[in-house]
This record gives structure tokens, C-alpha cells and sequence, in this order.
């Protein structure tokens, strides 16, 4: 992945956590922040960043292509 769709994900994932941010942290989320440094949110958000991050490798480039084809046909003069 290039660095703008990098920073275009982290900063899609980081307005979520701050429209989230507002509720109170769960329990569980305290005992594992005191004892580790990292809420089950930390942990949670690592796995997903490298899960969309092989998701987008393996199947960005061929979602351009199709749009792209789309996009091209729909401003072709019709004939």
C-alpha cells in the first residue's frame, strides 16, 4: 500500500476511536491497561490495521482497475 492510503485508513480508524472515545472503558479494558500498558481496544486495533492492510494489498489494485473501467465507460460518448 502506498503512504496516502496508509494515512487515509489510520486517519478513518482514528475519527472512529474518537467518536468512540466517549463511552466509559470497560472494566476488562482497566485491568489490562494497569497491568500491560495496552486496552483490549490497542490490541483490537493492531489486528485490524494489519488485517485491512493484506485485505487492501490483495484486492486494491483490481478495485481501481474495475472503477476505473466503470468510470471510463460511463463518460465514453455513447455511440
Amino acid at each position: 500500500m502506498n503512504a496516502q492510503t496508509v494515512a487515509a485508513a489510520e486517519r478513518s480508524l482514528d475519527e472512529l476511536h474518537a467518536a468512540l472515545s466517549g463511552s466509559a472503558p470497560l472494566a476488562s479494558e482497566t485491568v489490562i491497561s494497569k497491568s500491560s500498558g495496552l486496552t483490549i481496544e490497542d490490541m483490537v486495533r493492531g489486528e485490524v490495521r494489519s488485517m485491512v492492510r493484506t485485505w487492501l494489498d490483495a484486492h486494491l489494485p483490481s478495485l481501481v482497475e474495475i472503477l476505473v473501467r466503470a468510470e471510463i465507460a460511463r463518460l465514453r460518448p455513447r455511440e
